[in-house]
């Protein structure tokens, strides 16, 4: 699954897949509906699938990067992006993040107009660098 490291060329020292992030500290209280429940084992459940999943999160020598992994990029994955990059930096404030990457084989020039324009950044793969199944 570290195929992508190649593509974006960077050292990674740890590599994160499917992060599940919500934007809030780990040791602060969620808005949960107050009719849920008291349970702890339902609370724990309830933040982690009302979670957003980030593809990836890399930690190289220069900080930590969100990664976006998409075959074609389209204007979904801006908004995808920007929560991701948000949410990432709201919950884990005290790293030093980079702007979040896309690697992709295809992107809308729109898209990648708008992602540059918002800092972010694009490495195109190769076709057949990409598996399919994203």
């Amino acid at each position: 699954m570290t195929w992508y490291l190649d593509v974006i060329a960077v050292d990674a020292r740890e590599v994160w897949y499917d992060v599940r992030t919500d934007g809030v500290p780990g040791d602060e209280p969620h808005d949960v509906p107050s009719n849920l429940t008291d349970n702890p084992a339902m609370l724990r459940m309830w933040k982690a699938q009302t979670a957003k999943r980030c593809d990836a999160i890399v930690r190289a020598d220069a900080g930590f990067w969100v990664v976006e992994l998409r075959y074609t990029a389209v204007p979904q994955t801006i908004g995808e992006m920007a929560q991701y990059d948000l949410l990432t930096r709201a919950e884990w404030p005290e790293l030093h993040w980079l702007p979040a990457a896309l690697v992709c084989v295809n992107v809308d020039p729109m898209v990648r107009h708008t992602l540059q324009a918002h800092g972010n950044v694009i490495h195109l793969a190769p076709h057949g660098a990409i598996p399919l199944q994203l």
